[in-house]
């Protein structure tokens, strides 16, 4: 029905625009409403990606992505499990990100650090390869149109024009140095190659590396400092490593409410944790 309708409608601006205020302005506030009164740990509940912003806000391909902030040392399991029912009916829910009030505060530091704009771009093309992959093993029409369309957005925030030349890059052709080499979990590649890191492909035993275009490479490039800067360096390996502890979290959260295995997350963390 959504890849009809796209078709035949998704060009209207205006019905975007009333679909994405419908979103805003009724069912996200009569969502968090309930789940307020229903669960007393939940603090408050914070919209993000392409619904907060109407450029990029499409009314049959965009999900609702939503953050949930609970309470410190409260559990999220039982509210995950509503929310995947609630998903049921709402069709246009994506599956949240729960944090607890200590760790949407860690987050936000991050966004407004200095840091912020590497750390983004590094999100954002490790983002677009995984898109880039999963359209091979998609079969679906209006799942391919949505991950085209997310490849198109990522590369349209990060780039002022779609690349072309193809390379694999690895992090020693930096200036940075390799900022996680020694966070290389000692296991076998199988075990780790689908994901070690939100912001970094891992490809073992050959180090790490992330497939980049000419212009991904120069964008990432700019951001970074020069050669005397080791103590911009240290402080971002820090934060990346903060941050990608905090998004895994949330992740296994989402496992557990879903009964999904998930030990390897756990030992991604015990070993940034080190």
């Amino acid at each position: 029905m959504n890849l009809f309708l796209y078709k035949r409608l998704g060009d209207f601006s205006f019905i975007n625009q009333f679909i994405r205020n419908i979103y805003i302005y009724i069912l996200i506030p009569i969502l968090s409403f309930y789940l307020k009164l229903k669960f007393k740990n939940v603090v408050m509940i914070v919209t993000r990606h392409s619904v907060n912003e109407m450029s990029y806000f499409n009314a049959f391909l965009s999900d609702i992505d939503l953050t949930i902030v609970i309470r410190n040392n409260s559990s999220s399991k039982d509210l995950l499990k509503h929310f995947l029912l609630l998903k049921k009916i709402l069709i246009m829910l994506d599956s949240p990100e729960i944090y607890s009030i200590d760790e949407f505060e860690q987050l936000s530091a991050i966004k407004n650090s200095a840091f912020w704009e590497v750390v983004y771009t590094f999100w954002t093309i490790r983002k677009i390869n995984w898109n880039y992959k999963s359209l091979h093993d998609d079969r679906s029409e209006l799942n391919q149109i949505k991950k085209n369309r997310s490849i198109e957005i990522s590369l349209s925030k990060i780039l002022s024009r779609k690349p072309s030349d193809s390379k694999v890059y690895s992090l020693k052709d930096f200036k940075s140095l390799i900022f996680i080499n020694d966070q290389l979990p000692n296991t076998k590649i199988d075990d780790w190659q689908y994901l070690c890191s939100s912001f970094l492909e891992t490809h073992l035993p050959n180090g790490i590396k992330i497939k980049l275009e000419k212009e991904h490479f120069t964008k990432i490039n700019s951001l970074l400092p020069g050669e005397a800067a080791q103590g911009f360096l240290i402080e971002l390996k820090k934060l990346i490593t903060q941050y990608e502890i905090l998004i895994t979290k949330a992740s296994i959260r989402l496992d557990e409410a879903m009964d999904v295995e998930c030990n390897l997350k756990r030992e991604w963390i015990l070993k940034l944790e080190e």
